[in-house]
């Protein structure tokens, strides 16, 4: 287990390099089951779960203290890349600044990535969802030729405005395990609030970047929920 201090000293660290216990502290635990780390969030007791991969290649987490030696956030190092295990609002206001700054970066670069694709699009899809512990946002276009197969092969009107009937191998998602992290680190009843914020910050960005993308006469831009 290891222990981190939630006043330390300035400065980004190891967390096995961590030797100061006293005062509050992130208990990190690294059980077994599938689970790579549990934790509970401070203040708002939530238990967080880092689940491993079958890549998991000697991973660390480092932690991040600002000039005053608060903590700021944790991070967790494994298969090349990194990706927030802890971040530490100071209040309401700054948990929506940031996750809208994440929310227009990543309807941005969805937007780049479509575009880049350089196809005539005649429908776009977003899927999104959160149940606690599961979230979700993905998107893909798709163009007249994949729509005129649907109509093709389905037998019910209006099967090509169903996402679900679509081929999904080329989806477009965000960084959404570090959406899934702030979510945990802000008190729960604002979680939905938070949530539906975040998902009409990227869809309204991904919205607007349809003017940069050929699209065919018949075009619809679809956002739905998925409810299971």
């Amino acid at each position: 287990m290891h222990i981190i201090p939630l006043k330390y000293k300035e400065g980004t660290f190891r967390a096995e390099e961590i030797r100061y216990f006293r005062g509050e502290s992130i208990y990190l635990q690294y059980p077994d089951c599938g689970i790579l780390y549990r934790y509970i969030v401070p203040k708002y007791e939530r238990e967080v779960l880092i689940y491993a991969d079958s890549l998991n290649d000697n991973p660390f987490v480092t932690v991040t203290y600002d000039s005053n030696g608060i903590i700021k956030y944790m991070e967790l190092y494994r298969n090349n890349s990194k990706e927030l295990m802890y971040i530490n609002f100071h209040d309401y206001e700054h948990a929506k600044e940031t996750i809208y700054q994440y929310s227009c970066y990543w309807g941005d670069r969805i937007s780049e990535k479509i575009i880049e694709r350089k196809e005539k699009v005649s429908r776009l899809f977003i899927d999104y969802m959160y149940d606690y512990d599961l979230l979700d946002f993905s998107v893909n276009a798709y163009t007249p030729e994949d729509v005129q197969k649907v109509i093709e092969h389905c037998n019910y009107t209006g099967a090509e405005d169903n996402t679900c009937v679509y081929c999904h191998d080329n989806d477009i998602t965000p960084d959404i395990k570090t959406l899934r992290i702030m979510l945990f680190c802000i008190d729960y009843k604002f979680c939905d609030e938070l949530y539906e914020f975040a998902m009409s910050v990227m869809i309204q960005r991904i919205k607007e970047n349809t003017d940069k993308i050929d699209k065919s006469e018949d075009f619809k831009f679809i956002a739905e929920e998925q409810i299971f």
